[in-house]
């Protein structure tokens, strides 16, 4: 399990585009003299797991509870860039947190979350820097390239999901990303993997 750039015990980035972080990962995976890994990564880190693959050999991906579809977020969160990145975050980020169904789960699990909550603006925009500021066409052929490269390189690849993600997402990914698995855990939030821990372990 790593620290990400700027969390936990890793150190702080002057910036945190995604394929960079996918790079650091790979060096922490090399210098730990491991084979291809599965990678796991939630939210944010489904993201970062899928550049991995798109750039370096895996055995697996496991996205938890992450869309790959870029610009239905990017729209939302440039409607909120000026309060993000303003004096207005904290009012914007309880928006977001609201939205995340941490009332779903289990009361041991909100414990959890609550009590290693330390949410930094810096971190927000400097990992969303790219939805915030690349144009839309950018982002979509950034998207289509490397999902191409995941998609071609046959990388076994599984979406668990807290809630059902609508028919129209499932058809883009299942075009874009053929061979992927969906799991869908209804009333999980954005945390299926803290809602039902036996399951997801199983999984």
């Amino acid at each position: 399990a790593l620290d990400l750039p700027g969390h936990g015990e890793s150190l702080p980035w002057p910036g945190y585009d995604l394929e960079p972080i996918a790079d650091a990962v790979h060096r922490a995976v090399a210098g730990a003299g491991l084979s291809p890994p599965v990678l796991a990564g939630h939210s944010a880190g489904g993201v970062i797991a899928t550049i991995y693959a798109a750039r370096y050999p895996v055995a697996g991906v496991f996205n938890v509870d992450q869309p790959l579809q870029a610009e239905p977020f990017a729209r939302l969160v440039r409607s909120l860039a000026g309060p993000l990145r303003g004096p207005g975050f904290a009012q914007v980020w309880e928006q977001f947190e609201a939205s995340m169904g941490i009332g779903l789960l289990p009361q041991a699990a909100q414990d959890l979350l609550r009590s290693h909550r330390h949410v930094r603006q810096d971190l927000v925009t400097g990992y969303w820097r790219e939805v915030l500021d690349e144009p839309p066409g950018e982002l979509a052929r950034k998207t289509a390239d490397g999902l191409a490269a995941v998609r071609d390189a046959k990388v076994p690849y599984l979406f668990v999901a807290g809630h059902d993600p609508g028919p129209e997402y499932l058809g883009w990914q299942n075009r874009e990303l053929p061979q992927a698995e969906v799991t869908i855990w209804p009333g999980s939030g954005h945390f299926p993997h803290l809602a039902q821990p036996g399951r997801f372990a199983e999984l």
